[in-house]
């Protein structure tokens, strides 16, 4: 069962509990996928890098924005918005740099599963700060 959400840092939780759930097993299951995302936001150019930074500054000021938590596991999703946010605004404000991070994609599926078991743990941080640990 569900626990009932009744505060904004448990609603954020919530829904990055099953956001982080999705992605993650969807980075382990099928990293060819997300590779070939990559690459085709790569070969835009800037355009891709544009895209890539909605993609992080969504999630990264909602959390930022609703979910100042600095204790117990769900610290992990407060630093993992700070850092969303900091990646979408380097590759937004200093594009060379942006480009160069998303080069980094390029290094194959083992790179996607990583971001995939990263993805797992936030997940589970914030599994274990909504039921009370």
């Amino acid at each position: 069962m569900w626990p009932v959400v009744t505060d904004t840092p448990s609603a954020v939780q919530m829904v990055m509990l099953i956001s982080a759930t999705t992605m993650g097993a969807s980075h382990l299951v099928q990293p060819g996928m997300w590779n070939g995302f990559f690459a085709a936001l790569r070969e835009r150019g800037t355009v891709g890098l544009v895209t890539n930074g909605f993609i992080n500054s969504t999630p990264g000021a909602f959390i930022v924005a609703l979910h100042q938590v600095w204790s117990g596991p769900a610290i992990l999703l407060s630093l993992f918005g700070w850092l969303l946010l900091l990646k979408a605004a380097i590759g937004l404000i200093i594009p060379q740099a942006g480009m160069r991070v998303m080069r980094l994609s390029r290094h194959g599926n083992g790179a996607f599963r990583l971001a995939g078991i990263g993805l797992l743990v936030i997940a589970a941080a914030c599994g274990f700060a909504l039921a009370g640990y």
